[in-house]
């Protein structure tokens, strides 16, 4: 009931006040592309690739610059299995599995570049007590090392810079932008205005009952509650209190 829901996925914006409307929710959000969030999400991500290597032996016994030289090695195999170029942009995450001797089960410990032995084991010890609720002070193994390399992707929002003010509309009712259509909706009962998304700008204000159309959705604004588009083009609808209290 505190929160705001956040709707995606091709159907969500058929089904988002009907869940809101269940859970308490009184306001919804869909941003625009929310129907393609995962696909959005796989374009975007770093392409990146991970090197582990099998590495048991007492911690003790082992060199900060033996483990410097062991987490370069992986790094350079990591990285030509991405086919990039020396000069693109990558970024690199360390680890070393951890456990006290003896122990069955080990812990993940981050590691940067210069760290001493009693940084990581202070580390080591750190997570251990955070999984666990014990800190021993006993001697630790090393179980493996790994790296993970990932290429950077360089994107930004077209049309609009970073730096780029949003600037302030002036809210713009449903009657000065005609509906497309109207159109029979049985779940209201009754013919219902449908609006193209794409002719919407921010500060547009509808009241329900209507729907809101979108290349690849199509959001259900139900009776009496009221669609607004924020500055930064995400839809919000405010659901009235007998769905919020539902």
């Amino acid at each position: 009931r505190d929160f705001a829901m956040v709707a995606y996925g091709g159907a969500g914006g058929q089904h988002a006040y009907g869940v809101a409307e269940i859970v308490g929710c009184s306001e919804v959000l869909f941003p625009r592309l929310s129907s393609t969030f995962s696909a959005l999400g796989l374009v975007r991500a770093d392409v990146q690739t991970s090197e582990a290597k099998s590495y048991l032996r007492p911690f003790a016994d082992v060199a900060a610059s033996e483990l410097d030289a062991e987490f370069a090695d992986l790094e350079r195999t990591a990285r030509s299995a991405l086919f990039i170029a020396e000069t693109e942009r990558t970024r690199s995450a360390r680890g070393i599995a951890m456990r006290y001797a003896g122990q069955s089960h080990d812990v993940l410990v981050e590691v940067a570049v210069g760290d001493d032995k009693d940084q990581l084991y202070a580390r080591f010890e750190g997570q251990h007590e955070q999984l666990y609720g014990t800190k021993l002070g006993d001697a630790a193994e090393v179980v493996s090392i790994s790296v993970t390399v990932a290429k950077v992707r360089e994107f930004s929002a077209p049309g609009r810079t970073a730096s780029e003010p949003l600037a302030p509309k002036t809210p713009t009712s449903a009657h000065a932008i005609a509906p497309a259509e109207y159109r029979r909706v049985e779940l209201f009962n009754q013919s219902v205005p449908v609006y193209d998304a794409d002719l919407i700008e921010p500060g547009f204000v509808l009241t329900g009952p209507a729907l809101l159309e979108e290349t690849d959705t199509t959001i259900v604004v139900p009776k009496d509650a009221e669609l607004s588009v924020d500055r930064d083009s995400t839809f919000r609808l405010r659901l009235t209190p007998r769905y919020a209290d539902a």
